[in-house]
């Protein structure tokens, strides 16, 4: 019977020691009115010198206060109290420091008798790269937003993703409005059904004349009202996902010049009568260097 149960905690020690987050039993210290003030270490794993910055030897015995004191003021200690209290499963990512640098655990904690166990991982990496990722899509999103050019994101199915503050100018939707909706809402009613087709041929062959090519075309807005853009569309691949990225310039005052440009250029400048000179591209600049 005794050697069965030395051999229980033989193996016992060996799966606590062959994880890599730390596992240790706390066990409650109360005051003389019953308050939880404190937990000690009854157990601890080799885990813990690695997650902790500690060896088991020096937490066996100590009391969670004494040996971490910045659990009291950020939820740590009064976490593992509801645990003890109330029964509640605890679950926090919880800051703290390591030999003096700071270190994300995630930490989970159930109650076992008049105590707790408590499992410890460092997730510090997930952390810092989770941060990182948000901190570059801050800093894109704010490229995005002040931008003059309309920047509109939409997946293989034609669903807008992505549409920036300038986009929401030169359309005339907001952001909340676009997003979710087809491409199409953007474009003349005759030419609607033909991108659906268009998009689905591309997708099948990848053979196109549109993509990677900047063209003027005619564009709808909210209101119904149409107007000149230039357009150029770009793929781009996000893991298996295929992304289409639009930039959209409005040119209705671009060809409103042109338009006067050429006007001008086929009168005298003097009598403003028309004139039989020819309209070269010469002369249009030399025009609308007056401008």
């Amino acid at each position: 019977m005794f050697r069965a149960l030395g051999e229980s905690g033989l193996l016992l020690d060996g799966i606590l020691n062959s994880t890599r987050d730390a596992i240790m039993a706390l066990e409650v210290v109360r005051g003389a009115s019953g308050v939880v003030e404190d937990f000690r270490w009854r157990l601890a794993n080799l885990a813990c010198e690695r997650v902790l910055g500690l060896h088991a030897r020096e937490l066996v015995g100590q009391t969670l206060r004494t040996v971490m004191p910045q659990a009291g003021n950020s939820g740590l200690f009064e976490g593992l109290v509801s645990v003890v209290e109330f029964t509640n499963t605890f679950d926090i990512e919880w800051p703290t420091e390591r030999h003096g640098r700071e270190i994300w655990l995630h930490v989970v904690a159930v109650r076992l008798a008049d105590g707790v166990a408590v499992t410890m991982a460092d997730v510090t990496n997930r952390i810092r790269a989770t941060r990182a990722i948000a901190s570059r899509e801050e800093r894109l999103r704010r490229i995005l937003e002040t931008v003059i050019d309309g920047i509109i994101t939409i997946d293989s199915r034609g669903i807008i993703e992505t549409f920036n503050r300038a986009a929401e100018s030169i359309f005339g939707y907001g952001a909340d409005e676009a997003l979710g909706r087809s491409i199409n809402i953007l474009m003349l009613e005759s030419h609607r059904s033909r991108y659906d087709q268009y998009l689905a041929a591309y997708l099948a062959t990848r053979k196109s004349s549109v993509i990677g090519r900047g063209r003027e075309v005619e564009a709808v807005r909210k209101d119904g009202t149409t107007f000149s853009c230039n357009l150029a569309v770009s793929e781009m691949r996000l893991g298996n996902r295929t992304l289409f990225i639009s930039v959209v310039r409005d040119i209705t005052e671009h060809k409103k010049n042109e338009q006067r440009l050429r006007f001008l250029a086929s009168r005298d400048p003097l009598t403003g009568l028309a004139t039989t000179w020819p309209c070269s591209a010469n002369t249009l600049t030399m025009i609308s260097f007056f401008l």
